[in-house]
């Protein structure tokens, strides 16, 4: 079966012989210490003890940093441990002591792909493809990097070398098929794949490249019954079940979202990636994604992560009941963070001398907490101490650089200050760090709109827009703003956005986000 947690095939965790006479010339002490970690590294790492083995493989390379063995034995360990970059530079070294060692060559062909070490991947391939011209392995990171460099003849060069080597061959197929769809040949790429399996019995490697095949091609009941198998073969993986997700509520299924969405919540996910990623659907797409049942559940036994994030998403839209539900039965002693967000909800609901004493015992703990520092500045714009409040909004700004309530409360200084110039400044500020923040570019377009600015208002809407592209809210805010700006071509192309983000079954990725490295993963 094809591995689907490296680009290519799994490196062979080779066990090592003879420790003790590894190789070290002469008798010192440094030579000998090398040796007796190197060999507790090796047992240890048999034993799968990771840390103690990353531990005792430190310790020989601490005594002696010249012998390759150990190095390759520290990639070895680090990969293991889930640390390719690790992994990468230690296998790195490893090379540049032993300059043909064959397993470095390959790790560092795979790894510097996966870690974006495209230069040094490549050198790595063509020193493997100088001894073996037709190795797929090496073909396969060739073509992986042309793609990433959009060299798409090429790609599909290596692809059918790798297939007149091993014809049939599923990483070389893939590749084929992901060069064709990118060049706009999808047609064939679902041709290829479906043509590679007798019966449509799809392997792992097959429907994980027809899920962004249909997704390209935007067949809805294809991708349905492809995240179904998926499901089926990989239970755990909660990213790809937030996708299916996301693809149900665009759908129109938001009951079926939802069944996948409450089990994760239920065995007390604790991923804050996927929390974000969750809440952010909800905004998207569901105002109201909790039932009474889940709500009860949560305020008695959700984890700490889960509540925590499902209370900044209620805060967030005005929720301040509901979060302070959750939150409320999480003491201080279990966690600060929760304690002084349950102390915004006091605020949110007027119980402000409640929420004020809560803040100053955790800021006399955590002078920065950036929770408590918010109740901190709205009270100070209370009392009109507008000094007091930027200063603290410029602490939580500082400390929490994707944090949109700190941001928010700045901007809510300035607003009571009527200085309309600082209150843009951090708009434009706040804009950079979250490209994709619907709730921020909400504030800003009305912002600038109730401020006569509609040219750069719908500027911003349009660029956020295009950052969102599959997010229908973002659309229509900007074909919102282009309307109170009174601007009909800009209207109908947002218009046109909307319509088609309805059709792109797909979570956006953040600006910026380099293109996929490996045989998996989006295709635009």
């Amino acid at each position: 079966m094809l591995s689907l947690t490296l680009p290519i095939r799994r490196i062979p965790t080779w066990i090592l012989v003879g420790f003790l006479s590894i190789g070290l010339n002469g008798c010192d002490s440094a030579s000998e210490n090398a040796a007796q970690a190197g060999l507790e590294a090796q047992q240890l790492f048999d034993q799968k003890n990771y840390y103690g083995a990353r531990k005792a493989i430190s310790e020989a390379l601490a005594a002696r940093d010249d012998d390759p063995k150990l190095h390759l034995l520290k990639g070895r360990i680090e990969l293991a441990s889930g640390r390719p970059t690790d992994a990468y530079l230690a296998y790195s070294d490893a090379l540049s002591l032993e300059a043909t060692n064959a397993e470095a060559l390959q790790a560092v062909s795979q790894l510097g792909l996966r870690t974006g070490h495209l230069r040094e991947a490549e050198r790595a391939a063509d020193t493997m493809l100088s001894f073996s011209p037709e190795l797929p392995e090496a073909l396969l990171t060739k073509g992986l990097v042309a793609l990433v460099r959009r060299k798409h003849k090429d790609a599909l060069g290596y692809a059918n070398r790798i297939l007149a080597v091993r014809p049939g061959d599923e990483a070389g197929t893939i590749l084929k098929a992901r060069t064709l769809a990118l060049t706009n040949r999808t047609d064939e790429a679902l041709e290829l794949i479906q043509s590679s399996t007798e019966d449509q019995n799809y392997t792992e490697g097959a429907d994980m490249t027809l899920i962004e095949l249909y997704r390209v091609t935007s067949n809805l009941p294809e991708m349905k019954a492809t995240f179904e198998r998926l499901m089926e073969r990989r239970p755990d993986d909660i990213h790809m079940q937030i996708d299916y997700a996301n693809t149900l509520y665009k759908s129109g299924e938001p009951l079926e979202a939802r069944k996948l969405i409450e089990p994760m919540l239920r065995k007390k996910l604790t991923d804050n990636r996927a929390l974000v990623k969750i809440t952010n659907l909800w905004l998207e797409y569901d105002p109201n994604p909790l039932t009474e049942n889940m709500f009860s559940f949560l305020s008695k036994e959700g984890s700490l992560e889960s509540r925590i994030a499902i209370g900044r998403y209620l805060l967030a839209r005005g929720k301040a009941t509901e979060a302070n539900r959750i939150l409320q039965s999480v003491s201080r002693q279990i966690s600060l963070e929760a304690s002084a967000l349950y102390a915004r909800t006091l605020y949110e609901m007027g119980e402000t001398a409640e929420a004020n004493r809560f803040a100053s015992i955790i800021l006399d703990e955590d002078e920065t907490n950036a929770d408590a520092l918010l109740i901190r500045v709205k009270q100070s714009i209370a009392d009109k101490n507008y000094a007091k409040a930027i200063n603290d909004a410029q602490i939580i700004v500082r400390d929490n650089p994707k944090l949109r309530a700190g941001y928010l409360s700045l901007i809510d200084v300035y607003t009571a200050k009527n200085d309309k110039n600082g209150a843009k400044r951090v708009f434009v500020d706040a804009a950079k760090q979250l490209p994709q923040d619907l709730i921020l570019f909400e504030k800003y377009t009305d912002f600038l709109l109730d401020n006569d600015d509609k040219v750069r208002a719908t500027i911003v809407a349009r660029t956020f827009a295009r950052d969102t592209t599959a997010s229908v809210k973002a659309w229509q805010l900007y074909e919102k703003t282009c309307e109170e700006a009174d601007l009909e071509s800009c209207r109908q192309q947002a218009n046109l956005g909307a319509k088609a983000a309805n059709i792109i079954y797909a979570i956006d990725v953040p600006p910026g986000t380099p293109p996929t490295r490996g045989l998996f993963g989006r295709l635009n």
